[in-house]
This record gives structure tokens, C-alpha cells and sequence, in this order.
């Protein structure tokens, strides 16, 4: 897992934290990146290998104290969870003793333990399209609609996150560009016929474009619930869109830059996931997505035990004091 601003493997405690950032000084400065700014900035020639590595104007002295303050807190973070998994992880899993009778069964004793963590771990899928689109489901005859321009992916018939397809809530996020016309995303998508769709469509072109936020259903290959809302924010040629998602139960919220944008509710598509689609007409223009799920405190401490094998001796210690 990389950050999103310099491209360095982000630390095993500040992933707890933070999955996207190494340190709070990236996020901060990602945020002021415009698109403008990329293009102008980067050797277009250069930029699949090295976006956003040349954006970087750090002070090496600035960077290296705000490197070493965050290594230390995460540090300090990392012995708390350590402390908390040994002596409460079973706490975590169920109800007291439920876990001890399961360890006594012949499969081992830590196999009921990592199945419980499994089924309430954080799940986050990263794709920033530099391996190309094998992870992608096509529903087209033709596997050349979708095209790469200086490291951003053009998305044309809709195409599906084969790992999120078995996926029911969730959060999905994205950054993106439309170059003419509209930008458009799926989401609770089972195939090509069952989908619900969002998009931005450029509704007035020019210096000062105005946009409309479309949403619809597509069920059994019919589309339905359509509606245009009028994009509640000052947008230009040139934006650089962070859409984020939330998909859960019945209710869907969409923000774009950090602004709330719309809420709705729909029953006919219980589980599915996401994926990308342009219209005739449209072209739109794709950095990377991700999608989360059981994404917070607790679901990233357990998505950890597995990877610090030393710990079970201790988990199955506490498992008995419970008893």
C-alpha cells in the first residue's frame, strides 16, 4: 500500500490511521493539487512512472521532522493495539467462552479465531490502473473501448471491480476528470443489466461550466429513477473531481470535493459492485479508486492479527483466562 501524494509504502501502524497517506503533511498537500497543476508540473512523458513524485516540494528538513514525529506516534499507537489484542482480543470475537470451546475442535486452535477475524476485518481494494484493467469485467465484445492517457485511464463501456462484486456496503472513492461532457460511475452493480448509475454531465459549457448531478437505476437491462440535480458547486474546465461514495443498506450518499451533494434510497439491488462507464459523447479521465469496507478502528486492528503470527500464543492465553 502506497501514498497517494509521493508513492512511498505507507508504515504497518499508520495504515491503522491513515491507508491513503504516510504522513499528515502529504494529505495535506494532496488536497491543494489541482489537475491544472499536475499536467503543468509533470513531464507528460514521464508521468505513469512518477505522478505525483514531482509535485513534491518539501523541504528535506521539514520532510524528515514530520516523517520521524509521525513514525513515533504510530509507534506508540502500535504497542497500545498490541497490549489491547493480547489481553481483550477475544472480547472482540464474540461472547466470553464462545471462542475456548471452538479451539478444542480438530481443525487447530487458532482456525475458528482467524475465520471470526476474517468475517469482521477491514477490507480496502486500491487500483490506480498501472497493472492495466485485467481485474476489470467487461460485458463488451470489444476490449479496446477503455484507453490509457499519461498515467490516467479513459473508461468507455462499463466495466466492473471484479473484486468488489461480492460486496454489499461499502464505500467507494475516486479521483477524476471529465475532458467532454460527463464522468460516470456504478455502483451495487451484479453485471451489465443491473446496476445503479450516478453521474456529473457538463450541462453548460465555458470558462465557468455548470454541471447536473444524473442518477438512475438500470434493472434487468431497463433504465428507471432518473433524475438531474443541479451540481451545488463552483466548478472549472480543469477540476479535479474526488467523488466518495457510501453504500449502505438501502441509502446511498455521494460527496465530491468534500461537499455533500445527494442521499437516496433504493431496495431493488441488495448487493454488488462498483465499476466505471462513459456515454457517447462523454470522456472522462480516471487517477485511481478505492473501496472500503468495515473500515475503521476496530476492522483494521483485526485485519492486523493475521499478519503478527507471534501474537497467537498470547490470544489463545488470554482465551483461556477467560474461561
Amino acid at each position: 500500500m502506497r501514498c497517494l501524494y509521493c508513492q512511498k509504502k505507507i508504515g504497518l501502524f499508520r495504515r491503522l490511521t491513515d491507508r491513503e497517506y504516510c504522513c499528515r503533511s502529504h494529505r495535506n498537500r494532496m488536497r491543494a493539487v489541482s489537475a491544472r497543476a499536475v499536467r503543468n508540473t509533470v513531464d507528460l512523458d514521464d508521468l505513469s512512472e512518477t505522478w505525483p513524485v514531482h509535485l513534491r516540494r518539501l523541504d528535506e528538513s521539514t520532510e524528515k521532522t514530520a516523517l520521524q514525529t509521525n513514525q513515533a506516534s504510530t509507534a506508540i499507537f502500535g504497542l497500545v493495539i498490541v497490549g489491547a489484542l493480547a489481553v481483550g482480543s477475544m472480547g472482540l470475537l464474540g461472547p466470553g467462552g464462545t471462542a475456548a470451546v471452538r479451539l478444542k475442535t480438530s481443525t487447530g486452535p487458532f482456525d475458528d479465531i482467524r475465520k471470526s477475524i476474517r468475517n469482521h476485518a477491514a477490507v480496502r481494494l486500491n487500483d490506480n490502473f498501472q497493472d492495466g484493467l485485467r481485474d476489470w469485467k467487461s460485458f463488451s465484445a470489444s476490449n479496446s473501448d477503455w484507453s490509457f492517457n499519461h498515467g490516467f485511464v479513459q473508461p468507455g463501456r462499463l466495466r466492473l471491480w471484479k473484486e468488489s462484486l461480492g460486496m454489499t456496503d461499502y464505500q467507494m472513492e475516486f479521483v477524476g476528470q471529465i475532458e467532454r461532457k460527463g464522468m460516470g460511475w456504478a455502483y451495487r452493480a451484479m453485471d451489465g443489466n443491473n446496476f445503479y448509475a450516478t453521474k456529473i454531465v457538463i450541462t453548460k459549457p465555458g470558462p465557468l461550466p455548470m454541471a447536473d448531478l444524473v442518477r438512475y437505476a438500470t434493472v434487468n437491462g431497463k433504465q428507471s429513477s432518473r433524475l438531474n440535480l443541479p451540481l451545488p458547486m463552483v466548478i472549472r474546465n480543469d477540476t479535479l473531481y474526488r467523488v466518495q461514495l457510501t453504500v449502505k443498506g438501502n441509502n446511498f450518499s455521494t460527496t465530491v470535493n468534500g461537499q455533500m451533494v445527494d442521499t437516496w434510497s433504493d431496495i431493488r439491488l441488495p448487493s454488488g459492485g462498483i465499476g466505471f462507464f462513459a456515454d457517447k459523447g462523454e470522456v472522462a479521465s480516471l487517477r485511481w479508486v478505492t473501496v472500503s469496507h468495515r473500515d475503521n478502528i476496530l476492522g483494521r486492528m483485526l485485519s492486523y492479527i493475521g499478519f503478527w503470527a507471534p501474537l497467537e500464543p498470547l490470544i489463545y492465553l488470554a482465551t483461556l483466562s477467560t474461561l
